[in-house]
């Protein structure tokens, strides 16, 4: 496929070109280098960016749907409104990246990296966030109930108002995350670091908090523990919970 004289295919280099309304759909451009390219409204469901440069793309409001972006590099990309469901963002780098009001739903984000990620009202029913780095990202009022956010990284994030009841969080770390008032309800938390944690008004009621790192965490004294299982868990003045 020829456009505006560049023959579009793997491992092309693209960076910097105005690509905006571009058709994609179905191709195969692994590896290309879009580094700075703008892909504003461009339709690329189902495209193979399989270790793709897309930093710092410009992208608000293309589709992305079912598209292949597997550890793709998309640090410091425009992202707003992009339609990403179904995609799959095993590894993807986001870091720095704007992803305000984009759609991500069922995605895989399985190692993704989203470290001081903007994602303001995301979309983020039914991902796959296992593994994932989610540092320092604001993510207050998020409804991510019964979740897979097994090992995911969420140090300094900002999880107030979350609602992760039923939420996959084992061995996952909240060090120094902001949960207040967020609703743990059933959420598996067994082998979680939150050393530092604000659970101030937080649900975790029926939470299972074996083995579970609750070292300096501020007022848990406050949050609701009601049938919540402690066996193992480091409490915050250094005690283990027998």
């Amino acid at each position: 496929m020829e456009f505006n004289g560049h023959f579009l295919r793997s491992e092309v280099d693209l960076s910097n070109t105005d690509l905006c309304f571009l058709d994609a759909s179905d191709l195969n451009l692994a590896g290309c280098n879009l580094k700075g390219a703008n892909l504003t409204g461009a339709n690329l469901r189902r495209v193979n960016l399989g270790n793709a440069n897309l930093s710092f793309a410009k992208m608000k409001y293309a589709d992305l749907s079912s598209a292949k972006l597997w550890h793709a590099n998309l640090a410091g990309a425009y992202l707003w409104h992009s339609d990403m469901h179904c995609a799959n963002l095993k590894a993807t780098v986001f870091s720095g990246a704007d992803l305000s009001y984009a759609d991500l739903t069922n995605s895989d984000l399985s190692r993704a990296v989203l470290s001081d990620a903007i994602l303001l009202e995301t979309e983020l029913r039914g991902v796959t966030l296992t593994r994932a780095k989610v540092l320092r990202v604001n993510l207050s009022n998020i409804d991510l109930r019964n979740t897979d956010l097994g090992g995911a990284d969420f140090s300094g994030a900002d999880l107030s108002g979350a609602r992760l009841c039923g939420a996959n969080l084992k061995s996952a770390l909240l060090v120094g995350a902001n949960l207040t008032g967020a609703d743990l309800s059933d959420a598996n938390l067994s082998e979680a670091n939150m050393t530092d944690a604000i659970l101030t008004d937080s649900n975790l009621s029926s939470a299972n908090l074996v083995d579970a790192n609750l070292y300096h965490a501020w007022t848990i004294e406050d949050a609701k523990t009601r049938g919540a299982n402690l066996s193992g868990a480091k409490l915050p003045g250094g005690t283990i919970h027998e």
